[in-house]
């Protein structure tokens, strides 16, 4: 049994725009499920706010993906094959979105093919005729049992911060977060066990992605924490062992 977790306000694991044609409407950040699982699913609409028809595409950028572990995605008249990266410019699949109108016809699959762990993709929807008109949404696709969940704090402001994948940290890893418009002087401070901060990332951005390398840290057990405004509203663990 799946469960979706929508957070209404914004983006642990986005939305991103680079324009203002578009939006997403009803954004899903997070799927929870199970290996056992056949699929996981996400949907969500596309907004047209411009006042002209657009014809849009989507595209996929796989970030992190278990082993075994494969992803798809629909959207307008088909469902495109496994792993695909963009849906097609043939005419007769291009999908219109007339003027403030909104399409809904995308879904996001996951198979976790017996996998435990996380698939993170990003979708960005694009007018075909100006690739830079686009708006994206990343989602985490998660089948770890009883650890998938993402702490909202409602408390002046809307916060996730995602897990770190994979942990233990052994080369290369990320993790998300998100918070509303209004946050400002936020960061991320990373801790040792004896509470020394030993590293600090200004976040420019209300949602993003986090990448770490091994090789910024020893092997042993870190924290790390995200605050705005000189409150912190969500800290988390993670190992490393190269």
């Amino acid at each position: 049994m799946k469960h979706i977790l929508l957070f209404p306000f914004c983006l642990l694991f986005f939305i991103t725009a680079s324009a203002q044609t578009f939006e997403v409407v009803d954004p899903v950040f997070l799927v929870e499920g199970n290996a056992s699982d056949l699929e996981l699913d996400v949907h969500w609409g596309i907004h047209n706010l411009s006042s002209e028809a657009k014809t849009v595409r989507v595209s996929r950028t796989l970030i992190q993906m278990e082993s075994g572990a494969e992803d798809r995605f629909c959207w307008g008249p088909i469902c495109y094959p496994v792993n695909t990266a963009e849906s097609s410019d043939s005419d007769n699949l291009l999908v219109t979105i007339e003027a403030d109108s909104v399409n809904n016809s995308f879904i996001g699959y996951y198979e976790p093919e017996g996998t435990s762990g996380y698939g993170v993709s990003e979708y960005c929807f694009f007018d075909h005729f100006n690739f830079s008109d686009e708006i994206c949404n990343t989602v985490t696709y998660c089948t770890l049992e009883n650890d998938c969940a993402v702490g909202v704090i409602e408390n002046k402001m809307s916060v996730s911060l995602g897990d770190i994948g994979p942990n233990p940290l052994s080369a290369n890893s990320a993790f998300s977060y998100q918070l509303n418009g209004k946050a400002q002087n936020a960061s991320i401070h990373f801790y040792n066990m004896i509470g020394e901060q030993i590293r600090e990332i200004n976040l420019n951005t209300p949602q993003g992605i986090v990448y770490l390398s091994s090789d910024d840290f020893e092997n042993g057990v870190y924290f790390y924490a995200l605050s705005a405004q000189g409150t912190v509203y969500a800290t988390k663990k993670f190992v490393v062992s190269k």
